[in-house]
């Protein structure tokens, strides 16, 4: 019998959103709502967030990322650590491991602890935020990475993260640690889909499938754990940058901030009983021992991020307006530019890097720019200009101002994305002041998103058009500076936790970080629903640059043409080689690494492949050129298709 491969959920079409792409802003933005929501109310009969069987999960590895914390309590190098917490993925994944590990390294730091976070992700710092999404299909990658994280530390906390548990470079490293490091690793998969839709297709260059991989992981439930609470399927179907994204970083920030407001508590405690001494800047901690998490800690965490989801949502009127703004500018073929300040502004980095996969933007059409640069980033390959040799990698607010500034058009819309509107930086205000004068001057249009209450328009010189990110705990006088340390164990407490164990999450802008990046979502995903480049709920110009989005493009492709896998895979592989007749038997055969690279060839040379492919499926007869030529005459695909069969009736 042959065997039924299960459609991954995070790939499945989200019922609630099948006319996404027909939707005015204010439709976007209420469908975002709606889809947002299942992180918490659950999907379908799978367990979610909380579920017994999630909340127990993550509580058990918040006990181990504790026990991690405190092996590190006495360490002063960084590079002797004696346990690390290495959070891996690729493309959003990535990023996202990235935001949190740098997050927690500064609160570490903060407080005279040793920062004992480490992150990977497939292509290195410069997939941060661009679009390299290839090396995620790599074994030889994820192997060589976590081995150079992992070597010579004695304990070690594994995050492989895969929304739809399917990437080769997080199998792979899975897969190392339990055959290499299998007592001094405990090794975490963190994803979406059910372990029994694992994606189970041939790994290039490799005799094991994903799907291979999970399942030895729970053979080796000593050391192995997998957490996959379901979210249900993306408003945009397969873009997990979204929930996935989101999800990601909730549950990665409720997990330790559980373990290390465990550890302030501790601390706190300790310094109640002994009130003889001085209040201390920095933790006491040679006294402290390994002490149970409440599993209340948990559900807390998590009340408090779907609160501040419900909260962004609040006043929907607003972010449709954004929708609007920045959808006027892509149909106007104008730009978008984030400037953005603090961990917002890595936000807005993120969210910048995944329009030219997702959308088939150009590199230039929307782009971020970081107050502080790389110094504001911190991430461990530093200045990526110096090594790439590229404009691109220019990050600074005032890499902006030369390199951009002088071309703006009224056409182009600039974007500040900064912190609570009471508590913004002398250097970051002056400097919004100061460069959003310089954009209105050419023309261009400014607007801001915030945290918190709005900041004044007249303030800024902008147009009243900005988004207010309004979660309950994101105010001003709860939200201190990432950056500020602790003045003593008690005011720790009083931001991380609480003395009787009742709150968890702490109050340092991640509720804030998660309602910058719903709305920054929202404005990139509705800008490009009203552009056109969005069939029903299905992405119809993404990039088709590894071996999950060539999947992903053969189930677009069937879906809207009703034609076999066969002819799907026929139309693509005529796109790609621009081949105006049958497709050699030569080309058949080649792994789908090959097609890879032929799809960021085509691209190159201004095919826009998965439209292409559609109408060559569409209308076989067909030939490249005049597919391509119809696309260059009308953008939108969904008007070229209906074209087509209007002809045929």
């Amino acid at each position: 019998m042959e065997k039924v491969i299960m459609k991954p959920i995070t790939e499945t079409p989200n019922v609630l959103t099948t006319k996404l792409g027909e939707s005015s802003p204010s439709d976007v933005v209420r469908l975002l709502r709606q889809t947002d929501s299942q992180m918490f109310s659950g999907w379908g009969g799978f367990p979610g967030f909380f579920d017994d069987e999630i909340c127990l999960m993550m509580n058990k590895i918040a006990h181990i990322a504790h026990e991690i914390l405190l092996l590190n309590t006495q360490v002063k190098d960084s590079m002797a650590l004696n346990g690390v917490i290495v959070l891996s993925g690729c493309g959003t994944s990535g990023r996202v491991a990235f935001l949190v590990a740098r997050a927690f390294n500064l609160l570490l730091d903060a407080v005279g602890l040793a920062p004992c976070f480490r992150y990977l992700i497939a292509g290195g710092d410069a997939a941060l935020f661009t679009s390299r999404e290839a090396p995620e299909d790599s074994v030889a990658a994820g192997i060589e990475d976590i081995a150079v994280a992992t070597a010579n530390v004695p304990r070690v906390l594994y995050v492989g993260i895969t929304c739809g548990l399917s990437a080769p470079y997080v199998a792979a490293q899975l897969h190392h640690l339990i055959t290499k490091n299998p007592e001094s690793a405990t090794i975490v998969l963190l994803g979406f889909n059910p372990v029994a839709r694992a994606r189970n297709v041939h790994i290039e260059g490799w005799d094991k499938t994903f799907a291979d991989v999970v399942q030895m992981m729970l053979d080796t439930p000593k050391h192995c754990h997998v957490l996959v609470p379901v979210v249900g399927p993306e408003a945009l179907t397969g873009s997990t940058r979204m929930k996935g994204g989101s999800a990601t970083k909730i549950i990665l920030e409720t997990i330790f901030s559980a373990a290390l407001g465990t550890l302030m508590r501790q601390t706190a405690e300790q310094h109640n009983r002994d009130t003889s001494e001085p209040k201390r800047r920095r933790l006491e901690t040679s006294t402290l021992k390994v002490t149970p998490i409440s599993s209340d800690v948990i559900r807390c965490g998590l009340r408090e991020y779907e609160q501040a989801v419900r909260d962004t949502y609040a006043e929907p009127g607003k972010l449709a307006r954004m929708v609007e703004f920045v959808g006027g500018a892509l149909r106007r073929g104008g730009r978008m530019y984030y400037l953005g300040a603090g961990s917002y502004g890595i936000a807005a980095l993120v969210d910048a890097s995944e329009c030219p996969p997702t959308f088939n933007a150009t590199w230039d059409e929307i782009r971020a720019y970081l107050h502080g640069g790389y110094e504001t980033l911190r991430n461990k390959e530093g200045n990526l200009a110096e090594a790439e040799g590229s404009t691109y990698f220019h990050l600074k607010w005032s890499d902006f101002e030369k390199d951009i500034l002088p071309s703006l058009t009224s056409a182009d819309v600039v974007i500040f994305i900064v912190g609570s509107a009471h508590n913004i930086p002398d250097s970051v205000a002056s400097g919004m002041i100061a460069l959003s004068s310089k954009v209105s001057s050419r023309g261009a249009q400014n607007a801001v998103v915030s945290v918190g209450r709005a900041i004044s328009a007249s303030a800024m010189g902008v147009p009243d058009i900005s988004a207010t990110c309004e979660a309950h705990v994101v105010t001003a006088n709860m939200v201190p500076s990432i950056l500020s340390p602790w003045t003593n164990p008690h005011d720790a407490v009083r931001h991380g936790g609480t003395a009787n164990d009742t709150a968890v999450v702490d109050h340092m802008g991640f509720l804030g970080e998660i309602s910058v990046k719903l709305v920054l979502n929202a404005m990139t995903t509705g800008g490009h629903v009203l552009k056109g480049k969005i069939l029903q709920n299905r992405m119809v110009d993404l990039q088709v640059s590894n071996n999950k989005l060539y999947y992903r493009t053969l189930g677009i492709i069937t879906a809207f043409t009703g034609r076999s896998e066969t002819d799907a895979r026929t139309a693509l592989l005529r796109t790609l080689y621009e081949i105006n007749g049958d497709v050699p038997e030569a080309v058949l055969s080649r792994e789908i690494g090959s097609h890879v690279k032929a799809s960021a060839d085509a691209i190159a040379r201004g095919i826009r492949v998965v439209p292409t492919a559609l109408l060559l499926c569409v209308k076989p007869d067909l030939k490249v050129p005049e597919a391509v030529g119809m696309l260059r005459e009308e953008p939108c695909i969904g008007d070229v298709l209906n074209q087509l069969s209007a002809k045929k009736v």
